[in-house]
């Protein structure tokens, strides 16, 4: 089987992506996300909040079925994330990239 015919054929999901992005997107709404909030800090934050969970990959899994840690698990991850992600400077911002 090709490459092509794998990722025709086979969905591998990250189980906590969803969760953890929505948990973003509230706390961007609220400003509780202090710092940058750049696209290139957003999306750290989520893969920094998804580094703090246990991996949870499923393959073509329906989307009735719940995966994904807890939500107070998911909720605690990007709080801790938030906390280091406020101590970071922007590297865009301190004029270090472009």
């Amino acid at each position: 089987m090709s490459r092509l015919d794998v990722d025709r054929v086979c969905s591998v999901t990250n189980a906590n992506f969803d969760r953890i992005l929505s948990v973003v997107v509230k706390y961007l709404g609220e400003s509780r996300v202090g710092g940058c909030v750049c696209e290139k800090c957003v999306k750290s934050l989520i893969a920094d909040a998804l580094n703090v969970l246990p991996t949870h990959y499923y393959a073509d899994q329906t989307r009735e079925q719940a995966v994904g840690s807890p939500w107070v698990l998911v909720e605690n991850a990007v709080a801790e994330t938030v906390e280091k992600h406020q101590a970071r400077v922007c590297k865009r911002l301190a004029g270090i990239e472009g």
